[in-house]
């Protein structure tokens, strides 16, 4: 039985293609030997090209960065200008640049609570068409217990009740302070000393965790509205901070955002003091939190709110639904802090404006295009692995023509620029539609071990790429049945299988800053395939198994029949006329092989012919 040692995607080009990831297909047609077919002759031109995926490390010694740049020849930016001018001085080649249109970041996991270009530039827009900013988002219904997929299972990583900012009257920044809880502060010693907090959505609690009390101190709350600052009726149940507890209050319906950083903000102030109270921490309300059975999400009910000023009283409040703002209750796309856009809205038309704007802040010099990542065919509820119900209608249908609404904005804001959408594994037919919007497609975690490859998946990317699609493959170098090498030969086998002419290839296990190197780099890449002569087929077989001629070679492959398939099974498979020598994972050549060879599940091959 033959069994590859190592594996790696080779590249394949017109002059050995090292460490290019790229194939084409070529007007040729061949007679094969009586185990194959002829096939059908392909069109095309074969160009070396290697995808980057967006992540790129600032810190980089300029020689791996002139790594990168020398071999890579399609690259995805993040969302910072550092990466493209890392990479423009030193490639020509295409540079698209990474947002979103159906969700939106207000903050990273564990990070800042705010200050993502998108969300600055969304919510800018919104103040200046003065439209209300929760109709851009989805909202749970009834309270949800889920957990949204890149939120840990044991760890609460939620920061909703960190305010955005904490200060004294002297200017002393004690937001870090006030949201860690890891140190303790005084500022309220004298009369006339503040403590304020602020932060980008309203909100109607601070717990205030008091150490050291000061029996003598007394203030007030206030708060701040177009005519300044304002008495705010409070009810304290830290006793005037003799105690650790909450501040409670009605939201005033004059209550304004402060006009220099947008940010709601309320203060305490000190009006007689002999020591002023010690300090830990200043948060607000704790409304998303981890349980047993994973995250707790605050449900919504519009129709409570019978004065319509967007917060719900405790009078107004049902048992299913607590959550005292509609801001408590959006729904998140992979972590708190990241939601999920309602493009299924009626209105959505005039809210594109603000995607074009984005696009076209985005296509700065040095820049080629957008891509656009999340191309869902649905609302994404799926992915918090709940059946949490929403206040919006979340078809699927709507959802569709809104997401393409939202594809054509940044195709407007653009211009000529590429627009590039990651539509990750799924087939369904709704992804055609979409690429009608686009110029290219990433199809992410397309290429893995577990995967049931039909022939018909082989060959979408070819097809896609025919209709003039740049298609960017993803493939898991997942290791098989204990063997590394081997995950990597069947995914380099697949990926050849499935390419075209504007065919690009990403491998890792995951987006790490350095996907290319270390052990996601590996010689077989550096082995030169040639054009390919045809397109790839079912071979003969009792089970799935397909191949692919190219001018200096053969690649096979056997994915499994099925996920729970194991993978010893082993069949023959019947090679072209001539004597082929297995490429081995490293670079290096293995044993020739003339007649057949045997594959067992998820198993592929790369044979290079042997003169």
């Amino acid at each position: 039985m033959y069994t590859p040692n190592s594996g790696r995607c080779p590249s394949t080009g017109v002059s050995g293609i090292g460490r290019s990831l790229i194939l084409v297909i070529v007007s040729l047609g061949l007679m094969l030997s009586s185990a194959w077919a002829q096939v059908p002759a392909s069109t095309g031109s074969l160009h070396p090209f290697l995808i980057c995926y967006r992540w790129l490390l600032s810190s980089q010694a300029d020689s791996e960065t002139s790594w990168w740049a020398s071999q890579f020849q399609f690259f995805v930016s993040g969302s910072t200008d550092s990466y493209r001018d890392l990479l423009r001085e030193k490639t020509a080649n295409p540079i698209i640049r990474y947002i979103n249109v159906n969700n939106i970041t207000r903050n990273e996991p564990y990070g800042q609570m705010a200050g993502h270009p998108d969300w600055d530039a969304l919510m800018a827009w919104l103040r200046t068409n003065h439209l209300p900013r929760e109709r851009m988002f989805y909202h749970f219904s009834q309270d949800t217990v889920c957990r949204p997929v890149n939120m840990p299972a044991t760890t609460d990583i939620t920061t909703e009740n960190r305010f955005l900012q904490v200060t004294a009257a002297s200017g002393a920044d004690l937001t870090a302070a006030a949201s860690k809880g890891d140190t303790t502060f005084s500022v309220l010693s004298k009369p006339g000393d503040s403590l304020l907090v602020a932060t980008d959505e309203r909100f109607d609690i601070v717990n205030v965790e008091v150490t050291k009390a000061s029996f003598k101190w007394a203030g007030r709350w206030e708060y701040q509205s177009l005519l300044g600052w304002q008495p705010l009726a409070v009810q304290d149940g830290t006793g005037g901070l003799q105690r650790s507890g909450s501040v409670s209050f009605i939201p005033p319906r004059d209550w304004v955002p402060d006009s220099a950083t947008n940010l709601y903000q309320v203060r305490l102030c000190c009006t007689r003091s002999r020591s002023g109270p010690t300090l830990r921490s200043v948060r607000s309300r704790d409304y998303i939190y981890l349980t047993a059975n994973g995250y707790f999400f605050p449900g919504w009910q519009p129709l409570a709110d019978t004065d319509g000023d967007g917060y719900l009283s405790p009078g107004e409040r049902t048992g299913a639904a607590s959550a005292h703002f509609a801001h408590e209750a959006r729904v998140p796309a992979f972590w708190v802090g990241r939601y999920v856009m309602n493009v299924a809205d009626p209105q959505l038309q005039q809210w594109t404006e603000v995607l074009a704007g984005i696009a076209a802040n985005r296509i700065t010099p040095g820049y080629d295009g957008i891509f656009v990542d999340n191309g869902w065919y649905a609302m994404p509820l799926d992915y918090l692995k709940s059946g949490g119900a929403t206040c919006e209608p979340s078809d699927a249908a709507t959802w569709q023509a809104g997401t393409m609404a939202c594809l054509d904005a940044v195709r407007t804001g653009c211009g000529n620029g590429l627009v590039v959408l990651n539509t990750g594994n799924y087939t369904k037919p709704i992804y055609d539609q979409y690429l009608q919007h686009c110029d290219g497609w990433l199809g992410e975690l397309w290429i893995r071990p577990s995967r049931e490859f039909t022939l018909d998946l082989l060959t979408l990317p070819r097809k896609r790429d025919l209709a003039g699609k740049i298609t960017l493959l993803h493939a898991r170098l997942d290791p098989i049945d204990g063997d590394a090498n081997r995950g990597k030969l069947l995914a380099l086998s697949l990926f050849y299988l499935c390419a075209g002419e504007r065919t690009y290839l990403f491998v890792g296990e995951n987006y790490g800053a350095k996907p290319y190197q270390d052990n996601n780099w590996f010689g077989a890449m550096n082995a030169s395939l040639g054009l390919p002569l045809g397109e790839t087929m079912r071979l003969p077989a009792s089970v799935p198994v397909y191949g692919r001629i190219f001018e200096n070679g053969v690649v096979v492959a056997r994915p499994l029949p099925r996920w729970d398939a194991n993978y010893t099974d082993s069949e023959p498979v019947y090679l072209p006329e001539g004597y082929y020598q297995v490429l081995q994972a490293d670079g290096t050549l293995g044993p020739v092989v003339t007649g057949s060879m045997v594959l067992r599940n998820a198993e592929g091959a790369i044979l290079l012919r042997y003169l």
